[in-house]
C-alpha cells in the first residue's frame, strides 16, 4: 500500500527536521522566514542606531578623521553589536518553539 506524499506546509513534508537540524548544528542556512525577519530588523536597526551614535558622538573628529567615517565605524559597530543580540534573541526563540513541541508530543 502506498501512502500519499504530505501537502507542503505541514509538519510531516521535511521541513520540520531540516529546521531541527538548523537550529540544533548550525552552518547551513535558516529558512524560517520569520526568523529571517527578526535578524534584518536587528541589523537594520542596529545599523542606523550605530550610525547615528558614531555621528553624535564625533568619533571621526576625534580620531582626527572627517564626520562621516565616524558615521562609517559607528554603523559597522551597530552591525556587529546587532548580529550579536539578534542571535540570541533567535536563540531564546527556539528554546521556546522546542519547548511547545516537546509539549506537543513532537519532540525528539
Amino acid at each position: 500500500m502506498s501512502k500519499t506524499p504530505p501537502k507542503p506546509g505541514t509538519p510531516d513534508d521535511g521541513m520540520e527536521d531540516y529546521h531541527r537540524i538548523a537550529d540544533t548544528v548550525g552552518g547551513i542556512p535558516n529558512l524560517r522566514g520569520k526568523d529571517n525577519l527578526i535578524q534584518l530588523a536587528f541589523a537594520a536597526g542596529g545599523t542606523g542606531l550605530g550610525a547615528g551614535a558614531g555621528w553624535m558622538l564625533d568619533i571621526g573628529p576625534r580620531l582626527n578623521l572627517s564626520a562621516q567615517v565616524g558615521l562609517v565605524i559607528g554603523a559597522f559597530l551597530g552591525l556587529i553589536a546587532s548580529v550579536f543580540l539578534s542571535g540570541f534573541v533567535l536563540m531564546v526563540i527556539g528554546w521556546v518553539r522546542e519547548s511547545k513541541r516537546r509539549k506537543a508530543g513532537r519532540g525528539r
